[in-house]
């Protein structure tokens, strides 16, 4: 995984932080990988939050 791969869209970010978290509990993973996917999933996380954020936003202003 890239640091610099472009995230699509709230589902596949989460698709892909799924995928990350099965891959870390496999515990399969050599250590520079490790830190690599742990990267990826920290990016991911924070577009997620971002995203949800909005959601919430856009909510509390229909109230």
């Amino acid at each position: 995984m890239n640091k610099n791969t472009k995230i699509n869209d709230y589902r596949s970010a989460v698709e892909e932080l799924e995928s990350i978290v099965a891959r870390v509990k496999s515990g399969e993973m050599p250590v520079e990988q490790l830190k690599e996917m742990l990267e990826r999933a920290s990016e991911l996380s924070d577009y997620c939050r971002k995203i949800l954020y909005g959601v919430d936003e856009s909510l509390k202003a229909l109230k």
